[in-house]
């Protein structure tokens, strides 16, 4: 409902909350997919709308690896993924 009234922010929390019951059921790979929904909602990554999402991508791209986080990207926005968010997942956490 979130997205027909284009409260992208609400759709946001709604998908990265949908993401995390997924990771505590152990789907993983499903989390992984509402995670990316959350963190596509606005162009700019990390917006501060999607937070914690970006985190939470990054977490799950350690837990899967980079080839799944590239093959949910390119399967959910049907483009590769961008090297911004390459570069944060691979970031070391500090």
């Amino acid at each position: 409902i979130s997205e027909e009234i284009d409260d992208r922010s609400s759709a946001a929390t709604s998908y990265v909350t949908l993401g995390l019951l997924a990771e505590a059921r152990n789907h993983l790979d499903e989390a992984l997919h509402w995670v990316i929904r959350c963190v596509t909602m606005f162009e700019d990554f990390p917006h501060p709308a999607t937070d914690p999402g970006p985190q939470h991508l990054k977490r799950l791209t350690t837990a899967l690896g980079l080839p799944a986080l590239e093959s949910s990207w390119k399967k959910i926005t049907s483009r590769p993924l961008p090297s911004t968010v390459r570069g944060y997942v691979q970031q070391p956490d500090n």
